[in-house]
């Protein structure tokens, strides 16, 4: 057997009734109020003196008789008799007069309103009695709240007011009539106007204009609402609007005007419709983008073609950080279709930005950067750090750093800190790319800034493996010194990398040399008393 949504609820509340520790006679108040029982309801408070304002499980038991779907008129005009609080909501319902006009019952909403109930009483959800009954489109309910004195200009939590929310004519024409703020704004800046050319509905357009609202009002921005609602309008209500005097020109914040803002929709129509009303092509924002960096935002590429093929406007334009469209392309975007087509128009390959990256600089897909090299990008291109695409490319990669290596990149480029990228790769721990690189010219005697070398890096870390790859190379430096005059043996001492120290000896390592504290590796160990150094350094 199915249980009905009322008798579920006396269930529900019938198991909590020891939690809130409510009594019978509480009990039968409640089920009689939700059975819209009169008689019930009289015994509880006439014989049984259950508190009519009763609260139970944090709900005023007022509420319990407007659950039902059909209300008993009588049990609500008897509790008014009473004194019953009808101004009171909980977390689960709403107000009575809120709920009553959900219910679409006139009769109640108005015996409420007779008998002095806050008429603008606000649900859970910030909402007034106006507001519901314009969602209900009850026009009867609207007229009386009206009239009884409701607060016709209430802004919800969304900043929306009862004209906002209304679909019909006649209601809007009422709402009007009686003086609503008909250019009120809701929180994203669309007034009522806006929300109408948003959902395309022109008859409410038109009636809205013709009493009075302002078709070029902006929001904080300074959007127009054309501006705000382009995305769901079209060229058909464009020319409509225009009939009413609206400004196309307006620009926002951002320098944008409409015609960027139809770009940035990708509406082909659009742009065309207000390129004929002479609207500027070559309009910039206040990142400095013009219309075709717009489109490579957005991923446009069709417009973006008709943009370079009708407008001809400058493909190698700057932004404020000096970018043109291939920059950005190139940055985002990893389809060569477009690339390439910025190139074959004309696009400047080896151009670079404000800190000296290119194009090629600031790829990191393999067909992009083939692409750019075939076509004539410098491969050894330095940006303002004076580092080439070998320091930018993440290192997991390897099929770009091996098709860069083939084109002769310079791997022993070293920025302005002094970092090469062997100290990159080293610091990776990615052996397999440190091999690919010392077999196509990476120096294996490369020196950073402190005067260590490969070779210092495996005496310091006792870094066998390292090692081994170095000693394969017949002009490795076995002595070199760092700036404090330190030597690959006198380091590998200093650790204490007995394994080190033994390849190094064997290797014939100058055990003899001194650092700049006139330092042998011998003392080292003897400082350390270390005795197997001393005997591996002991001079024979």
């Amino acid at each position: 057997m199915r249980l009905n949504r009322i008798t579920f609820f006396l269930l529900f509340i019938f198991l909590l009734k020891n939690l809130n520790a409510i009594t019978v006679e509480e009990y039968t108040y409640l089920d009689s109020l939700m059975k819209g029982n009169i008689k019930g309801v009289k015994k509880a408070i006439e014989e049984n003196k259950v508190n009519i304002n009763l609260y139970d499980f944090n709900t005023p038991a007022i509420i319990y008789s407007f659950i039902p779907d059909k209300i008993n008129l009588k049990v609500i005009k008897y509790l008014i008799s009473k004194g019953a609080n009808f101004d009171v909501k909980s977390q689960l319902y709403s107000p009575p007069l809120i709920s009553a006009i959900y219910k679409n019952n006139f009769e109640l909403v108005k015996l409420l309103l007779n008998n002095k109930v806050d008429i603008n009483i606000l649900d859970n959800h910030s909402q007034n009695a106006l507001l519901i009954a314009v969602k209900k489109n009850n026009f009867k309910i609207i007229k009386l709240l009206i009239e009884k004195g409701i607060n016709l200009n209430y802004q919800d939590k969304n900043g929306k007011n009862a004209l906002m929310y209304s679909n019909s004519l006649k209601i809007s024409k009422y709402l009007i009539e009686n003086k609503i703020n008909i250019d009120a704004k809701d929180n994203s800046g669309l007034t009522a106007l806006g929300l109408a050319i948003k959902k395309n509905n022109f008859k409410m357009i038109e009636l809205l204009i013709k009493n009075g609202a302002n078709l070029n009002t902006l929001d904080k921005n300074k959007n127009s609402l054309l501006q705000k609602t382009l995305k769901y309008t079209n060229v058909k209500m464009i020319k409509y609007l225009e009939k009413f005097t609206i400004n196309l020109e307006n620009k926002n914040n951002l320098q944008e005007n409409l015609l960027m803002n139809a770009v940035e929709e990708n509406d082909l129509n659009i742009v065309k419709y207000l390129i004929s009303k002479k609207l500027d092509k070559n309009t910039i924002n206040i990142y400095n983008e013009n219309l075709l960096m717009k489109a490579l935002d957005k991923n446009h590429f069709q417009l973006l073609k008709y943009l370079v093929e009708h407008l001809q406007l400058n493909i190698n334009h700057r932004d404020k950080k000096g970018n043109t469209s291939l920059i950005k392309a190139t940055k985002s975007l990893t389809q060569v279709d477009i690339i390439s087509y910025l190139v074959n128009n004309g696009a400047d390959i080896n151009a670079q930005n404000d800190i000296g990256n290119s194009a090629l600089l600031l790829s990191n897909d393999l067909k992009t950067i083939k692409y750019l090299v075939n076509n004539g990008a410098n491969i050894n291109h330095l940006n303002n750090e004076n580092e080439n695409i070998a320091f930018k490319i993440p290192l997991y990669k390897y099929d770009i750093f091996k098709f860069l290596t083939s084109n002769k990149i310079n791997l022993n480029q070293k920025n302005n800190k002094g970092e090469n990228l062997f100290e990159r790769l080293y610091k990776e721990d990615n052996l397999e790319l440190l091999e690919l690189f010392f077999k196509n010219g990476l120096d294996i005697n490369i020196k950073n800034s402190l005067g260590y070398r490969p070779l210092h890096y495996a005496s310091y870390n006792n870094d066998i493996y390292l090692l081994n790859i170095l000693i394969k190379y017949s002009n490795l430096k076995l002595n070199a010194k760092d700036i404090n005059g330190d030597t690959p043996l006198i380091i590998a001492t200093r650790r204490e990398n007995i394994n080190i120290v033994k390849k190094l000896i064997n290797l014939n390592a100058n055990k003899f040399l001194k650092n700049n504290e006139y330092k042998t590796a011998y003392d080292y160990a003897v400082l350390l008393d270390n005795n197997k150094l001393i005997k591996l350094l002991k001079n024979l």
